[in-house]
């Protein structure tokens, strides 16, 4: 119940909308060929990109360099 109250999300469906936004939208594309590293690489930044995050992702690559 404090989940509720606090306004999580507790059933299934906005993880499997959340998988089928990142997951197979980028990575179930025609010739998409991946391995488990590049695939959870690729899958990291396309959910910071959905999340409004790619900016702050992008400068922290930059500082780190």
């Amino acid at each position: 119940m404090e989940y509720k109250r606090l306004g999580y999300y507790i059933g299934s469906g906005p993880i499997e909308s959340g998988n089928k936004t990142i997951v197979q939208k980028r990575c179930k594309q025609a010739g998409m060929r991946w391995n488990e590293s590049t695939a959870r690489d690729m899958v990291t930044l396309k959910a910071r990109e959905e999340s409004g995050i790619w900016g702050a992702s992008v400068r922290d690559f930059i500082m780190a360099a």
